[in-house]
């Protein structure tokens, strides 16, 4: 809609990846497992910009989407694009369970 059906892969894909990703979804991952764990939602934010910062968050997450996204768009068919989507996203779920991960183990670590 934001497009239209003639917008551009690179439109869409440049406008998810430096916009609705790093200032929308990723955020409210990091503030909703603040909240499953019941921790303050602005130390859900904290995590978040600390995984930017030393665990290089966006630039993993620009590795796997931008071309998976190029791909999705251009040469995977349409039928077939919901599966292609949810087998990288598998991947990038785990991959975020990783440096989160990390995170907690970083952080509990240095205040020792």
């Amino acid at each position: 809609l934001l497009f239209g059906k003639t917008g551009g892969v690179w439109k869409k894909v440049l406008f998810d990846n430096l916009c609705v990703a790093p200032f929308l979804c990723l955020p409210m991952a990091y503030i909703s497992k603040a909240a499953v764990f019941q921790k303050a939602l602005l130390e859900g934010l904290r995590q978040y910009v600390y995984d930017i910062r030393y665990n290089q968050l966006l630039t993993k997450y620009w590795m796997i989407w931008f071309p998976v996204q190029c791909l999705t768009f251009t040469i995977i068919p349409e039928n077939l694009r919901i599966t292609f989507v949810a087998a990288f996203s598998f991947l990038w779920m785990t991959l975020l369970s990783t440096i989160a991960a990390k995170t907690k183990t970083t952080v509990t670590t240095s205040e020792a």
